[in-house]
């Protein structure tokens, strides 16, 4: 038994159309649910903790960063009020932080340890890089 390929000149499924896939509606909190979130943060008894999760919720609410983003951040990537974000497809794109977030920033960045290992700006109670993920 004998297998023949034979080549055809143009693609059969060029003239097809695919199919549309319908567009997801960002998942968002809505703000009883984020004030249920910062009020639990403020219970937490260890301040450095306590003063980085804040953070990290603040600028998480307020400039629709994803994940990635916000685990991507330098201390080098904060100027001022704003804020230097590597996105989807390795973009670099600038967002403004609020008062708030400013704020939060500066009382966090008062209790974090100078590290050599690790720039990032948001670090564990160990020193290390701050890896953000969602459990169940």
């Amino acid at each position: 038994m004998h297998n023949t390929v034979e080549l055809i000149d143009k693609n059969p499924s060029e003239k097809l159309e695919l199919p549309k896939l319908q567009k997801r509606n960002p998942v968002y909190l809505t703000l009883s649910e984020s004030e249920k979130v910062l009020n639990s943060i403020k219970e937490e008894k260890n301040e450095f903790n306590r003063a980085r999760d804040l953070c990290i919720v603040l600028i998480f609410l307020t400039c629709g960063l994803r994940i990635s983003e916000l685990t991507g951040i330098n201390i080098e990537s904060i100027k001022d009020d704003k804020l230097s974000v590597i996105g989807k497809g390795n973009k670099e794109r600038t967002v403004f932080l609020n008062e708030n977030c400013i704020y939060a920033i500066k009382c966090y960045m008062k209790l974090r340890p100078i590290t050599r290992d690790t720039n990032a700006l948001f670090i564990s109670s160990h020193k290390k890089e701050f890896l953000i993920g969602l459990y169940n």
